[in-house]
């Protein structure tokens, strides 16, 4: 797997295929899930939403930067075989000033891929097998009933990997989802990166979906994402978006943007 932290799709549908009772296995949990995703991925169309980015980056606890801004988020679809996601961003404003050249834009710390691929590589058909999970029981999230569910990659995994700074590694990561008990929609998804170069100390990514329509179809897609990553040189970033008004993508546009340093 290839990322600039991350680099795959998955989402979930909004669409359900009626409710199961509270107590059903961790497998009959996932074979909903999975289901849901290929809906998802079949339906799912180039689409573009609002997004506001809160980026901050603090040396020995002391903040050194920080960047507000607004932009088009562009989500392109390329299907041949599996699905590919691409990821753009068009910088509308930044802290409050018409965003500037693409040149310099691109010094605006982002964090990329946690949009597209944390539900894909803990939930698709292909890589839950490579987790271990576990029910932890019924919990509220957002005021609706949940299952919380912990997952861990398999210590003989090896088909999971991550890029880091060009160098590719064995993913080891804990975590934890809350699925909504009705639906099987997965509404919150909190991924915790274990093996990481030598200069990080730690990597948490948390992303939370609901429920959208596009072109007046029904989709579960994320409502904000946040990253925090410590180094241990003392610094630590601090990155949430936040997305919404989805629609259908039209008119071709938008900046590759790099990941969080």
């Amino acid at each position: 797997m290839q990322r600039g932290f991350l680099l795959l799709a998955g989402w979930l549908s909004i669409q359900a295929l009626g409710a199961q009772p509270a107590d059903a296995t961790v497998d009959e949990i996932l074979a909903r899930v999975q289901t849901n995703t290929g809906q998802f991925e079949s339906s799912l169309p180039d689409f573009v939403c609002d997004e506001t980015i809160h980026s901050q980056r603090f040396d020995n606890g002391v903040l050194a930067r920080e960047v507000i801004a607004e932009s088009h988020f562009t989500g392109l679809q390329r299907r041949s075989g599996n699905l590919s996601f691409t990821e753009t961003r068009e910088f509308v404003t930044i802290n409050d000033k018409p965003a500037a050249k693409a040149g310099k834009v691109r010094k605006i710390p982002v964090f990329g891929g946690g949009f597209s691929s944390i539900l894909d590589q803990t939930f698709s058909a292909g890589y839950a097998p490579l987790h271990d999970f576990k029910i932890t029981g019924r919990e509220t999230f957002n005021g609706r009933a949940a299952i919380g569910m912990e997952f861990s990659t398999k210590p003989d995994q090896h088909d999971l990997r991550a890029r880091w700074n060009n160098k590719e590694m064995i993913q080891r990561d804990t975590g934890k989802a809350w699925i909504d008990e009705e639906t099987r929609q997965v509404m919150r998804i909190e991924r915790r990166y274990l093996n990481l170069p030598p200069e990080f100390s730690g990597m948490v990514v948390t992303v939370d979906y609901g429920p959208v329509s596009i072109e007046g179809k029904p989709f579960w897609m994320p409502r904000k994402v946040e990253c925090h990553q410590s180094m241990k040189s003392g610094s630590r970033g601090e990155f949430t978006a936040e997305y919404r008004n989805y629609r259908k993508f039209d008119v071709a546009s938008g900046i590759v943007y790099e990941p969080l340093p």
